[in-house]
């Protein structure tokens, strides 16, 4: 039990870094819960051990449960928060990539269009002045 809790403590701490506006308030309701969780856990493991085996399925059934239940909405309410925010940035990019596709292909064509420009520019004043002179 005490490696899991290292685990899962090790993912919440990893987690906290990504936590914004959007998720703090659900990622602290997250904290609370799986501390209450770990003390359900406590408690179940210390009636187990006293023989109080009532006592340990009504704690399992009831409070641990409800508690595991909680921490699961909490982190589905977070996946979803999540999503929409990841949605929201799917969009932004496709729009920053169309926009720049536009930017990159008038960019080309204008590129194009000037060394057409110059090409015939250096036809006209150079190479065939130089042609006329020669003959």
């Amino acid at each position: 039990i005490k490696q899991q809790e290292q685990i899962l403590e090790g993912y919440l701490t990893d987690y906290e870094s990504f936590v914004n506006e959007d998720t703090e308030e659900l990622y602290q309701k997250l904290l609370t819960d799986y501390d209450d969780f770990k003390r359900f856990v406590r408690n179940v493991v210390a009636y187990s051990a006293n023989t109080q085996t009532a006592e340990a399925y009504a704690c399992a059934n009831e409070e641990l449960a409800v508690a595991a239940q909680s921490m699961k909405t909490d982190i589905e309410a977070i996946n979803d928060v999540i999503g929409t925010e990841t949605d929201a940035a799917r969009v932004q990019f496709a729009a920053a990539y169309q926009s720049s596709l536009v930017i990159n292909t008038i960019t080309i064509v204008l590129s194009i269009v000037t060394l057409l420009i110059v090409v015939y520019s250096v036809m006209k004043r150079v190479v065939r002045p130089v042609k006329a002179t020669e003959r």
